[in-house]
């Protein structure tokens, strides 16, 4: 079976490239519409195969006749057909075909197709273990997804970004988009939900900052901004560490982490931050999370 579908794939494929490098081609479209048939139908033989590099590769083809046809959007359509062929063998491929897709999204005004897709970008990035990259692709997603107001999926994306900021040490960056998805999430039943894991997150980054002060000052303002934050583990945990930190007291600060896990079992990612204090090194782990 697998290699009948192989052979098919390879007939079309021949098929459709004589197609383009006919004679005529040149002037007329239609060569280009049939020549983008062939290569459907190869892309699909080859899928049926599991010959996913070849599919891929046939998509691209395929998304450089449809160009040829002024077709922006069956274009990109073809490098996302593209780009999940690649990842069933790996990312890097899929990667420089997703960001095609993207960019001709956002040339036709596709703008939720293109934050889709940067997301998408985003995760593979993510597992890539690529910080730096999957924080660029939620940041440009965010921003799409705000053209259309899809308001909790823009929440989703930007708090990635404030993730991997965190993981990266850009606390400040990360701690004012915890503040303001928190502050946005405030406004919706549905979201409101996670603003003390967003506040949370966002006075943990605080904390890092190595200002017991001002985590003083911060709580302070989080109190503002949601009445009930102070009655919560979250609030009671933060305040724990930032005593614990202030009194250089390593066995309150480790006491306080277990207890909250204990309680709260929760997604995460943990990164590590060195505090110093009067040349005292405290390993703080860090809480990093979707509270969605």
């Amino acid at each position: 079976m697998a290699e009948e579908q192989r052979a098919k794939g390879e007939e079309f494929a021949r098929k459709a490239e004589r197609k383009i490098f006919c004679g005529c081609c040149a002037v007329l479209g239609s060569n280009y519409e049939e020549a983008a048939e062939l290569f459907k139908k190869s892309a699909t033989s080859f899928k049926l195969a599991k010959s996913w590099d070849k599919a891929g590769s046939v998509y691209i083809k395929l998304s450089k006749c449809h160009m040829k046809l002024d077709s922006k959007y069956e274009a990109a359509n073809a490098y996302v057909d593209a780009a999940h062929c690649y990842k069933k063998i790996s990312t890097k491929g899929a990667i420089p075909c997703l960001k095609q897709a993207v960019t001709l999204f956002t040339e036709v005004g596709r703008h939720v197709m293109a934050a889709k897709h940067c997301k998408e970008i985003g995760e593979l990035y993510e597992l890539g273990q690529d910080a730096e990259n999957a924080k660029t692709y939620f940041e440009r997603a965010a921003e799409l997804y705000e053209l259309e107001d899809a308001t909790t999926t823009v929440i989703q994306c930007k708090a990635k970004v404030a993730q991997f900021s965190a993981q990266l040490k850009e606390f400040q960056k990360a701690m004012k988009i915890y503040e303001d998805i928190a502050r946005q999430s405030l406004n919706s039943n549905l979201l409101k939900y996670g603003v003390r894991g967003y506040l949370l997150n966002s006075g943990i980054c605080q904390l890092c900052l190595g200002d017991v002060v001002a985590i003083n000052n911060t709580l302070e303002r989080y109190q503002d901004l949601d009445p009930t934050f102070s009655r919560t583990r979250e609030y009671q945990f933060l305040a724990d560490l930032a005593a614990s930190i202030d009194t250089e007291d390593v066995e309150k600060f480790t006491r306080a982490v277990k207890e909250f896990e204990s309680a709260t079992p929760l997604m995460r990612k943990w990164t590590e931050f060195t505090h110093d204090s009067r040349r005292h090194s405290m390993m703080c782990l860090i809480y990093i999370s979707d509270p969605t």
